[in-house]
């Protein structure tokens, strides 16, 4: 066993990666390793989707929500303050699974002085844009679209693994990651999947649906109940499946897509999550560059029809989303791979001190605006523990 050296994590590029938090029942749960370290000091990185094949070794990095626009005639206007690539995946010269590595307690730090947290979207704007996309979802330009506001601070200088650390101590996912580019930090405590490839099948694992703990047992199990009996958010689950599987099918045998469970019911720290299991066999003919292309960006966090939600997206969004909305994760030589989905995330730029966090929803018809905004601030709650902010007085 080694230890978590700071020369490794402050390596040019690094990849810190914990699957190991998943909640009771979760259907196929199982990854290839419980955490991976990896990093490098070479400049190079794979920035092209049709280079992201099997090697001799792994590939570590991340997918940024513009590679959209390599795939589809999308464009991106909105600035992005943190600058993380479209596309950015290395071949580790360390490379460290579970069991082999340990992190030292160094590294949890505590976050020194007062963070000044702004939104962008005031509650009001928030509240009056939701009413404007229902018009749009009124007209069927689309069925549901998901909708995000970011808040951001200004000369935060920190030790953003130390930030990772508090992070996943506060809110323990199965699908965390810290991510170094350079001077760009990713952060993050996600609880989806989205994608898994396990030989020739291929898993998707997407989240709609969410309701906050109230700390007590009797109301906890009325509020997981009353969420998996809600018309509206199996509904928001339900359309996003359909999504996934439209999607699978441009690579999936024939016959071979399949929902392996709907809308599931599961416990997390803070909140409660309807997750949803897709899944297919590969065409003998598809490749892992094809795979990415069918499916990105995940749809549980565009909307349906998805071209059409991520235009409107760009219209109504006052920021780039960066690697929000993305994914990190590997790619094996074996051809087996692991993505999540990046949310519930902090992104930091070291060398302006910028730091800024995403939370948002799935707006549909039967959205009440003011319960939606509730919910951002629900999602957002472990970040702002993180940060000793209240985001009511934001």
């Amino acid at each position: 066993m080694i230890r978590f050296r700071t020369d490794d994590i402050l390596s040019k590029h690094s990849v810190f990666l914990a699957e190991s938090f998943f909640p009771e029942g979760y259907t196929d749960a199982h990854s290839r390793f419980g955490q991976i370290l990896a990093f490098t000091n070479r400049e190079e990185l794979v920035t092209d989707p049709a280079a992201w094949i099997p090697g001799p070794k792994p590939l570590v990095g991340a997918f940024g929500y513009d590679l959209k626009n390599r795939f589809e005639r999308l464009v991106s206007g909105n600035e992005d303050p943190v600058g993380f690539p479209p596309m950015g995946f290395f071949e580790p010269q360390g490379w460290y699974t579970d069991g082999e590595f340990m992190i030292e307690d160094r590294f949890a730090r505590p976050l020194h002085g007062k963070v000044h947290v702004t939104p962008r979207f005031t509650r009001h704007e928030y509240l009056e844009t939701v009413k404007r996309l229902q018009e749009h979802l009124h007209h069927g330009d689309v069925y549901e679209i998901t909708f995000c506001m970011d808040f951001y601070a200004e000369n935060v200088f920190t030790d953003p693994f130390s930030l990772y650390v508090k992070l996943t101590e506060a809110s323990p996912m199965p699908f965390s990651s810290y991510l170094k580019t350079g001077p760009r930090h990713l952060i993050c405590a996600s609880p989806e999947r989205f994608l898994a490839r396990r030989g020739a099948r291929i898993i998707s694992q997407p989240i709609k649906g969410t309701a906050p703990h109230t700390g007590f047992h009797e109301e906890d199990r009325d509020v997981a109940w009353n969420l998996l009996q809600n018309e509206k958010e199996r509904s928001e689950n339900i359309m996003i499946v359909d999504l996934v599987r439209n999607d699978l099918s441009r690579i999936a045998a024939p016959g071979s897509v399949r929902v392996d469970e709907l809308c599931g019911l599961y416990t997390f720290p803070k909140v409660f999550q309807l997750i949803s299991t897709v899944s297919c066999e590969l065409r003998e003919d598809v490749t892992t560059a094809d795979v990415l292309k069918a499916a990105f960006p995940p749809g549980s966090m565009t909307g349906a029809p998805k071209i059409r939600a991520m235009e409107l997206i760009e219209q109504y969004e006052k920021s780039n989303r960066g690697l929000f909305s993305g994914s990190v994760g590997y790619l094996l030589p074996d051809g087996d791979f692991d993505l999540n989905v990046v949310i519930r995330s902090l992104f930091y730029q070291a060398h302006t001190g910028h730091l800024s966090f995403r939370v948002g929803g799935a707006i549909t018809l039967l959205s009440d605006p003011v319960a939606e905004y509730e919910e951002c601030l629900l999602k957002a709650s472990a970040i702002a523990e993180v940060l000793g902010v209240n985001l009511r007085e934001a």
